[in-house]
């Protein structure tokens, strides 16, 4: 296992900001990395209103220390931009314990259902996985875990059930593996997502995580109304997930996706 060193954490955070030529512009790229849901539209840096209250706490708390800039409303008024103070973000550690939902008062480690997810705190993922966690909630699937690799050449997301498993396998290698040219191994077994590189590269495994993550945001509005529409044929032919052995449920959830994409036009990174 490579240590997760300030230089490496370093080389990463200036290839994901590096070509921007506006301060404001690689404030969001690096903020985006670290999982928050942020809006650029002409030159203005906002958080996205449907975000969590933690997240509006954690990014107020990461700007003052990092000195990038302020908070208003939910504007970002940025000041400054340098890679430096950012590294201590990405090289945190995660304690989930004493965490809980609002609604519902589940540990954020515990919580099952999309509903809930959306409401997980950055946070309470960690550095470079929580973009990944949260696109993968958006497009269907929903976790109850996940772990960067700590500087290894591995990460993983457990998936909250068999279906959401499943789900992201079916999403995985019918589209998102297709449409970007994958350098890394990614596998679901079990309920567990893992990707890992293939040269033992965590730059490049890193570098992948934010580009799928890219495309599934991109995608997740039409992802999760894929599978709207596939659990209603579902219901319509009869079929019930619950109880279904896990090949049955794989046979099921590919074949009506397939179904779908053919009747809807198949979902490419041009849509």
């Amino acid at each position: 296992m490579s240590p997760l060193t300030r230089e490496r954490v370093h080389s990463f955070l200036c290839g994901i900001s590096g070509d921007a030529k506006d301060p404001a512009d690689k404030l969001y790229r690096v903020l985006r990395a670290r999982g928050l849901r942020m809006e650029f539209v002409s030159n203005k840096l906002t958080l996205h209103l449907g975000s969590p209250s933690g997240d509006r706490l954690y990014l107020d708390d990461a700007l003052r220390k990092t000195k990038a800039g302020r908070l208003t409303g939910q504007e970002v008024v940025v000041e400054d931009f340098s890679v430096e103070p950012w590294i201590e973000f990405f090289t945190e550690r995660i304690e989930l314990k004493e965490q809980r939902c609002s609604s519902c008062r589940k540990p954020w480690s515990e919580m099952l259902s999309a509903e809930c997810c959306f409401a997980v705190p950055v946070s309470a993922a960690e550095p470079f996985i929580a973009r990944l966690v949260r696109a993968t909630c958006a497009c269907g699937s929903p976790s109850r875990g996940s772990c960067d690799g700590h500087g290894a050449d591995k990460v993983l997301i457990d998936f909250a059930d068999d279906c959401s498993a499943v789900w992201f396998e079916v999403i995985c290698w019918h589209w998102l593996v297709r449409n970007f040219p994958s350098r890394c191994a990614w596998r679901v077994e079990g309920n567990r997502l893992t990707v890992s590189s293939t040269n033992h590269d965590v730059l490049r495994l890193y570098a992948e995580i934010q580009k799928a993550s890219d495309l599934l945001e991109k995608h997740s509005e039409s992802l999760m109304r894929y599978k709207k529409r596939v659990i209603e044929t579902a219901e319509a032919r009869k079929k019930k997930f619950v109880g279904m052995t896990r090949d049955e449920l794989t046979a099921q959830l590919r074949e009506l996706f397939l179904l779908e994409t053919r009747r809807s036009g198949r979902l490419t990174v041009e849509e």
